[in-house]
C-alpha cells in the first residue's frame, strides 16, 4: 500500500538514522533500507538531539537557512575554506570571523 507524503523537512543525517533504526525495529525491511542504515551509521557524526540543537542554533545565531544548517551538520566542516564553500549558497556574505565563530559552535557539538 503506497504511503502519502504529508510534509517535507530537511533533517540531519543522524536524525534520519534514528528514524530508520526505529522503523527497522518495528517492521520487516527492504535490503535498500538496511544498506541505507549502514551508510548512515558510518557517516553520522553526532547524536540526533545534538544535530537538531546545532541546526537550530546555526539558524538562530547566524541567520542561516535550515537547509544550509543541515548541510553544515551533515558535513561538519573543520576549516574556514570548507565552511565558506557550504555557506556560499546563502545570500549573505560571511566574514572570516563569523565563519570561525560557526566552526567554534560546531566543534563544541563534536565534543558532546
Amino acid at each position: 500500500m503506497p504511503r502519502e507524503i504529508i510534509g517535507y523537512e530537511d533533517i540531519p543525517l543522524p536524525v534520519a538514522k534514528d528514524i530508520l533504526e526505529r522503523r527497522i525495529k518495528e517492521n520487516e525491511v527492504l535490503d535498500i533500507q538496511r544498506k541505507t542504515l549502514n551508510y548512515l551509521k558510518k557517516i553520522s557524526k553526532c547524536k540526533p538531539d545534538i544535530a537538531l540543537r546545532l541546526v537550530s542554533e546555526l539558524c538562530r545565531k547566524f541567520g542561516l537557512r535550515r537547509e544550509t544548517s543541515v548541510m553544515i551538520v551533515n558535513i561538519m566542516p573543520s576549516t574556514v575554506d570548507e565552511l565558506r564553500t557550504i555557506v556560499s549558497i546563502e545570500e549573505k556574505t560571511f566574514t572570516t570571523e563569523e565563519l570561525n565563530e560557526i566552526l567554534k559552535v560546531i566543534s563544541e557539538c563534536k565534543g558532546d
